[in-house]
């Protein structure tokens, strides 16, 4: 099977972001439900091609070539049709990898000449594929890389798909980041518990790619309900989405508020198994305010 055109594909994918919502399912690759890593499969699939294996971990590490981390100035580098990725670092590789230095690739999208648009994701957190603006694209994906199994019309330094360069990206949200996005691992919990502890991070859960909204100066309550059900909400060391993993909170469980950052990020505590009290960030968006008992002050 040959190659296909790097602006077909970067076609396919943005037509299935701005048409008929298509909804995200867990490991599906058809406009009746996809994922992270469907989408991308499904966008090569429709111009006649094979990314060549399923999952994001196993797609960075087998169906790619010159990937390189993104930065203010490595986007220019970026162009239609190229894979674009969240590694989380080295250190947190799934089961089938662990030790190969690389990380956690655990969500996956695809970028596009479109104007404002510049790539496009099936994200677990807005429930559907979607479109992203640059700025939201510069404060979510860390990593980008050709697909061997796309033809791209510029040599590897090629045309820029984002034109102005930029510091660093502001570091994601948590759901971010973090989107969502489950391709080689699962994981499930009770409800209303901490999902896990660090270095056993289920990889499906990350606040959404966009930016979470800001944060009123003064809380509404002293109690917040983890309102993200998508398989939890994370919560990091410091409020980034590159900040160091706590552990998982589940859906329906209530949190003490300590203060918000302003940017979109609450400091919560939390106990873990009836231990002692525990401290971190989540992101606001997934936290709605309750009373101590978790029913909503707000309608």
């Amino acid at each position: 099977m040959g190659k296909v055109k790097a602006s077909y594909v970067a076609a396919k994918a943005l037509a299935a972001a701005v048409g008929d919502i298509i909804p995200y399912a867990l490991g599906g690759t058809t406009p009746e439900g996809m994922d992270c890593q469907g989408l991308v499969r499904w966008a090569v699939a429709q111009c006649g091609g094979d990314v060549g294996a399923s999952g994001s971990n196993t797609i960075y590490r087998k169906c790619v070539e010159a990937p390189f981390a993104l930065t203010g100035e490595t986007w220019r580098r970026v162009e239609a049709g190229y894979a674009l990725f969240i590694i989380r670092a080295s250190g947190a590789e799934p089961k089938a990898y662990w030790g190969d230095g690389i990380g956690d690739v655990y969500h996956m999208g695809l970028a596009v000449k479109a104007g404002a648009i510049c790539s496009v994701d099936a994200s677990e957190s807005a429930g559907r594929v979607r479109a992203l603006t640059p700025t939201q694209a510069r404060q979510m994906w860390t990593h980008a890389a050709r697909l061997k199994a796309v033809e791209y019309d510029a040599p590897e330094q090629g045309s820029a798909l984002y034109d102005t360069p930029e510091t660093s990206a502001p570091e994601r949200d948590a759901e971010a980041s973090v989107e969502p996005p489950i391709d080689d691992t699962s994981a499930s919990a009770e409800q209303g518990s901490v999902l896990q502890d660090a270095g056993q991070e289920p990889v499906p859960m990350e606040p959404p790619a966009s930016a979470a909204p800001a944060q009123p100066a003064a809380l509404v309550s002293q109690w917040y309900r983890v309102s993200t059900s998508g398989g939890g909400l994370r919560v990091r060391k410091t409020p980034s989405v590159v900040g160091e993993y706590m552990c998982t909170l589940n859906y329906g469980l209530v949190v003490e508020a300590l203060g918000a950052t302003g940017d979109g990020w609450i400091k919560i505590a939390f106990n873990k198994g009836g231990k002692r009290k525990y401290t971190g960030y989540a992101v606001a968006e997934y936290l709605t305010p309750c009373d101590s008992r978790g029913e909503n002050i707000l309608h």
